[in-house]
C-alpha cells in the first residue's frame, strides 16, 4: 500500500489505494483485487502488501455450531470472530473445563490460502508453552471438512479495556510489559514472529496476567524473510486500528526486514499508548496517508502528553520506536531488561553511558557509597589525558541537559531562561546542536530575530547534510518577521524542496511572496511584484491540489484563496484543539489583510494572541506556534507608520 518516501510508484497508486479500502470497507473487494493484480507488474513489493491486504476477511457466513457439533465438547455461545475464525466457549466432556474453540470461517472464504494459514496458524501456536501465551490442546476438523482447534479459555478482558479500567500507575503498567516482553521472546527464542501484536490481541485475566492470543499473522523466524509481512484486515471497521500498530517496514512493504524487531517495534507503540492515552502518530485519514506517516514521521515524545512519563521511560519507549530496525532494541528480551532496570532505578542500555549520567543513577540509588567511591576516584585519577576526556563528557552531558531544560522553560513560556540554559552551547554533538535549534525557539519567541536567524543558521548547517531541513523552516519565519522577506522566501523554497508536500510551508511562502510584492509595488517595481503574484498563487494552486480534500489544511487553503470566509475558517475550528483555534485566528486574519480590511484584520490577530498558544506543545521537542508570533508581528506592523500597509489583492 505505501512505498518509501522517496520512491517512485505508478502515478496515482495511493489515490487507487485508498479508493480500494474505501471500497473494501463498504464490503466491495473487486477494487482491491484488480489493483493487487495491476500493482504486483508494476510494483511487486506494493503488490504483495496489498494481496494480504486483500485475503480472506471474515464471511457473513458464520458457521451457527449446534451445542454437539464438536465430540467431547460442548459449544455454549460465540464470544469473538478474526480474519480467519470465529471463537466460541465450550466445555470440555469429562473434565468440564471451559476452553476456546476457535472454527475456520465457512463460504468462499475457506479456499485453500486460508486453509493453510489457519493450519499455520495451529502449528506455530502449538510450539509455544508459556503462561502469557494462550495454549493450544487440540486441532481437527469438522464433519464438513473446516478445520478447528480448542485452546485455553482466558477468563479476562482484552489490553485496552484492561488499561481503561484498572487505573494502573506507570510502574505498573511497565510491569505488565515487561511480562509481555518475556512471552513474546518466548515465542520467538521457538521460532516465532507474532507480526500482529495489538492490545485487541492480548488477553488479561483477573490476576492481571497478559495472555498473547491469535497468532494468525506469525511466521516462523526462517520462513519471516519469504512471506509477506503485512497485516491482515480482520473486519472492514479494523482497517485502521490494524495501521495504527504497523512497524514501518510493514508500512513500506519491506518483508526482508521483517524480524524481532518488528515485535519490538509494536510493543513500544502500545506501550506508547498505554502510558499517554495516545498514538505515536496520526493515524487518521486516508489510509495511505497514515502508512506514509508511520514511515516518515517521528514519534511524539510521550512526555509531551503525559508529564508522568519520566526521561528514561520515554529513551525506552523511543528507542523501541525507532524507524530503522537496527536503531531498535535487538530483541524483545533486551526492550523486557531495560524496562526492568527502570523500574530498578538502574541506569538503562538505551541511555548513552556518559559519565554525569550513570553518576546520577548510582547515587540515585546508592547515594552514600557512591559518594564516597567518587570521592576516592577523583582523589587517584589524574593527568591531562584524564581531565580531558572528562572535560569532552562533561559538556556532551551538559548538551544533554541543556535540550531538557530548554525545553522545559519553552513550555512553561520562560524564554530569557531558556536562552540563558546553555550559554555558549559549546559541541558539535546532535545534542549540542539540537540545544541550539530550541535556543534559536528562544529568541524568536522573545521577537528577537537576529540571534534566532543565527543559531537557526547554524542548526541548519548541521543538519541539512543529513536530510533535515526543519531549521530552514524556522529561519523562514525569523527572516520574514525580521523583514529580509527574499531570504524567507528562499527558506520556505528550500525546505519545500525537500518536503514538498508540506502545505503549512507552501502558505507561508504564498504570504511572504504577497508582502514581496507589495514591497516591490511600493518602489516602484511593478513588473517584478506581478511576479512575485505570479508565483504565490503558482505555489498556492500547488498546495490545494494535494491538500487531502475536507482536512485542516484544505479549510485553511480554501480561505486564503477567498473561497471560504474568514469567519467560517474560525467556526470550523471552535471544536478543534487550541492549537487549531490559534492557525484559525491568524489566517483568518492574513486574509483580512489580503483584501485590504486592516480593521478586520487586527481583532483576528488579537483573538489569536488570545489563545495564550505561543508554543506548540504537542511538537516532540516544544517549538513556536509560528501562527502566534507572526500574529503578534503583524499587530506591531498595523500599529506602525502607513508605510507598512498590506500589499496590493492581485
Amino acid at each position: 500500500m505505501a512505498s518509501q518516501p522517496d520512491d517512485e510508484g505508478p502515478p496515482g497508486l495511493a489515490d487507487h489505494v485508498d479508493s480500494a479500502l474505501r471500497a473494501l470497507w463498504h464490503g466491495n473487494s473487486a477494487p482491491l483485487d484488480e489493483l493487487v493484480s495491476a500493482a504486483g507488474s508494476q510494483a511487486p513489493g506494493i503488490g504483495e502488501l496489498l494481496g494480504d491486504l486483500a485475503a480472506p476477511a471474515p464471511s457473513t457466513q458464520v458457521v451457527a455450531l449446534p451445542s454437539d457439533a464438536l465430540p467431547g465438547y460442548t459449544v455454549l455461545s460465540e464470544i469473538g470472530r478474526g480474519g480467519m475464525g470465529v471463537v466460541y466457549d465450550a466445555l470440555q466432556e469429562g473434565t468440564n473445563r471451559k476452553v476456546a474453540v476457535k472454527v475456520m470461517l465457512a463460504g468462499p472464504f475457506a479456499s485453500p490460502a486460508a486453509r493453510t494459514r489457519f493450519q499455520r496458524e495451529v502449528e506455530l501456536t502449538a510450539r509455544l508453552q508459556h503462561p502469557g501465551i494462550v495454549r493450544v490442546l487440540e486441532s481437527k476438523h469438522l464433519p464438513n471438512g473446516l478445520p478447528y482447534y480448542a485452546m485455553d479459555y482466558v477468563e479476562g478482558v482484552t489490553l485496552n479495556r484492561y488499561l481503561a479500567g484498572a487505573g494502573l500507575g506507570t510502574s505498573e503498567i511497565v510491569g505488565l510489559f515487561i511480562q509481555l516482553c518475556a512471552a513474546v521472546q518466548y515465542a520467538h527464542d521457538h521460532g516465532v514472529i507474532h507480526r500482529d501484536l495489538k492490545p485487541s490481541n492480548i488477553l488479561v485475566d483477573e490476576e492481571g496476567q497478559p495472555h498473547i492470543v491469535d497468532f494468525g499473522l506469525a511466521k516462523a523466524l526462517d520462513a519471516a524473510r519469504t512471506d509477506t509481512p503485512a497485516a491482515s484486515v480482520s473486519m472492514p471497521d479494523q482497517i485502521v486500528g490494524t495501521l495504527r500498530y504497523l512497524s514501518p517496514e510493514q508500512a513500506a512493504g519491506q518483508r526482508e526486514a521483517v524480524d524481532e524487531r518488528t515485535d519490538v517495534y509494536t510493543l513500544g507503540v502500545m506501550l506508547f499508548e498505554a502510558v499517554t492515552g495516545a498514538m505515536p502518530y496520526d493515524t487518521s485519514g486516508q489510509p495511505s496517508s497514515a502508512l506514509q506517516r508511520i514511515i516518515a514521521d517521528p514519534p511524539l515524545r510521550p512526555s509531551s502528553l503525559a508529564p508522568r512519563v519520566e526521561r528514561d521511560l520515554e529513551t525506552i519507549i523511543l528507542k523501541a520506536l525507532e524507524k530503522e530496525p537496527a536503531r531498535r532494541y535487538a530483541s524483545v528480551a533486551e526492550l523486557g531488561e531495560d524496562l526492568s532496570r527502570y523500574l530498578a532505578g538502574e541506569p538503562i542500555h538505551a541511555q548513552p553511558p556518559s559519565l554525569l549520567y550513570v553518576l546520577r543513577k548510582k547515587v540515585k540509588k546508592h547515594r552514600w557509597p557512591v559518594l564516597v567511591s567518587a570521592t576516592v576516584l577523583i582523589l587517584v585519577v589524574g593527568g591531562l589525558a584524564a581531565g580531558l576526556w572528562a572535560h569532552e563528557r562533561l559538556l556532551e552531558s551538559q548538551d544533554v541537559e541543556a535540550v531538557i531544560r530548554i525545553d522545559r522553560y519553552l513550555r512553561r513560556g520562560d524564554y530569557l531562561a531558556a536562552v540563558r540554559a546553555r550559554q555558549p552551547v559549546s559541541t558539535d554533538s546532535t545534542n549540542g546542536q539540537q540545544a541550539r535549534l530550541l535556543r534559536g525557539h528562544a529568541y524568536l519567541c522573545l521577537g528577537k530575530t537576529t540571534p534566532a536567524i543565527e543559531d537557526y543558521t547554524k542548526a541548519a548547517e548541521y543538519y541539512a547534510p543529513q536530510g533535515d531541513v526543519w531549521p530552514y523552516y524556522h529561519r523562514a519565519t525569523a527572516r520574514w518577521m525580521g523583514g529580509d522577506l527574499e531570504g524567507a522566501a528562499a527558506d520556505y523554497r528550500e525546505f519545500l524542496r525537500v518536503r514538498p508536500d508540506h502545505q503549512y510551508a507552501a502558505t507561508r511562502l504564498y504570504l511572504a511572496l504577497h508582502d514581496q510584492a507589495g514591497l516591490l509595488e511600493k518602489n516602484g517595481r511593478a513588473g517584478e511584484a506581478q511576479e512575485a503574484l505570479r508565483q504565490a498563487e503558482e505555489v498556492l494552486a500547488h498546495a490545494r491540489a494535494h491538500a487531502e480534500p475536507g482536512s485542516w489544511m484544505a479549510d485553511i487553503l480554501a480561505c486564503i484563496a477567498r473561497e471560504l470566509l474568514p469567519q467560517d475558517l474560525v467556526a470550523q475550528a471552535a471544536s478543534k484543539r487550541i492549537e487549531e483555534q490559534c492557525e484559525a485566528y491568524y489566517y483568518a486574519g492574513e486574509v483580512c489583510l489580503l483584501v485590504r480590511q486592516p480593521d478586520e484584520a487586527r481583532q483576528w490577530f488579537e483573538k489569536c494572541l488570545k489563545t495564550d498558544c505561543p508554543v506548540d506543545r504537542k511538537a516532540v521537542y516544544a517549538s513556536p506556534m509560528s501562527e502566534w508570533h507572526l500574529a503578534r508581528w503583524r499587530l506591531d506592523q498595523l500599529s506602525a507608520a502607513p508605510a507598512t500597509q498590506p500589499p496590493p489583492e492581485p
